[in-house]
């Protein structure tokens, strides 16, 4: 992989952490970003996966306008106060770096990259896609988290219309949170070995327990797209999904 590669790759993050400080407007041209992508990789690269991320894009975009993203309701805040501009952008990063550490430890020193599988044709392509694949596999940590942290609002709507869940939620608070995460585990199955599915839920666990504190969600988004970038940047060969 050239070096290259980090051109386009540490672009892309420092774009998508600026956006996420700018409320509304920012997350919704970040989300746009993510679909023009993806669409860039259905045409380019490889028409079916290409395609379906360009859809997940497209609901992470309907989570957007319907207000089920948990970016947009919490923010980047700490010490009790609501971090914008460069206070906010550097600190998403410095969380989001630490987040990075802490999910590559889940899985036990050395062992991160033997429990993550990639889509084979994002990580081969020749000439300009390859240069960019990084970028691209990265990227699916920020769309696949969107997408995620939106189901766990949707299931949390849903729990009101379901007795005995809602009396469960009422008591342990986290259904929707537990939800979410066993849909993005089981959505790795085609990709994992049982152990890969396990981490992650894990990761997608700690990920989101930082999204619904005053942290919010860009922290585990730059995590998920750093651990994917450690992964992808020197071979491609084995990226969580």
């Amino acid at each position: 992989m050239p070096i290259s590669s980090l051109i386009p790759w540490t672009a892309t993050l420092l774009l998508l952490i600026w956006l996420g400080t700018k409320g509304k407007i920012g997350y919704t041209l970040s989300n746009i970003i993510l679909l023009i992508l993806f669409l860039f990789a259905r045409v380019v690269i490889d028409e079916k996966i290409g395609g379906f991320y360009s859809l997940m894009a497209l609901g992470v975009l309907i989570f957007n306008i319907i207000g089920y993203s948990l970016e947009q309701r919490t923010g980047f805040n700490l010490f009790g106060s609501r971090l914008t501009g460069p206070a906010g952008f550097f600190g998403i990063l410095v969380v989001g770096t630490l987040l990075t550490f802490v999910i590559r430890n889940l899985a036990g020193p050395g062992n991160a990259a033997s429990v993550i599988g990639v889509p084979q044709s994002l990580a081969v392509s020749p000439g300009i896609e390859n240069w960019f694949a990084p970028t691209l596999i990265s990227s699916l940590g920020y769309l696949e988290n969107r997408f995620f942290y939106g189901l766990i609002l949707v299931f949390n709507s849903l729990i009101a219309l379901t007795p005995v869940v809602f009396l469960v939620q009422s008591i342990f608070g986290l259904m929707p949170l537990i939800f979410a995460s066993l849909a993005f585990s089981v959505f790795h199955l085609a990709v994992f070995a049982i152990s890969g599915m396990f981490f992650a839920l894990l990761a997608f666990i700690l990920m989101s327990l930082v999204a619904v504190s005053p942290l919010g969600g860009e922290p585990g988004n730059v995590a998920h797209y750093q651990h994917n970038g450690i992964e992808s940047l020197p071979n491609t060969l084995a990226v969580v999904a």
